[in-house]
């Protein structure tokens, strides 16, 4: 799936788990994206089983989502925002792996406890 955003940019994402589970925005490490799928049979499986909802989402540059020139984290945290502006979510978790985990500490961070119900890390030093 893809998202124009509001500046021009593609934003792609995958989507799976129980379509009414609790939404989780999964974001990747490096050399990672949506795309990579030796695992998906047993995530998806694991998500239905968790109840969850997961939108595993390609970063810029990633993917298929547009390079983001001098991007920053809180670029990112704006790129979330949009994406579950357009899905529709109130409120939701995230998780980031490896060096997705500083991606996902800046969405909680600003978006805060009203939109973010818990953030997690999954093999990441941030």
């Amino acid at each position: 799936r893809r998202l124009t955003l509001r500046d021009g940019r593609t934003l792609a994402w995958r989507e799976y788990g129980l379509s009414s589970g609790h939404p989780v925005i999964f974001t990747h490490g490096n050399l990672n994206s949506r795309l990579f799928a030796p695992s998906w049979t047993s995530s998806e499986s694991d998500a239905e089983v968790a109840g969850a909802r997961v939108f595993a989402v390609d970063r810029p540059g990633y993917g298929a989502s547009s390079v983001h020139i001098g991007r920053s984290y809180l670029d990112w945290a704006t790129d979330v925002e949009e994406l579950a502006d357009h899905l529709q979510l109130d409120r939701f978790s995230v998780l980031g792996f490896s060096s997705g985990g500083p991606h996902a500490l800046v969405v909680a961070a600003r978006l805060g406890s009203k939109k973010i119900a818990s953030c997690g890390l999954a093999s990441s030093d941030a």
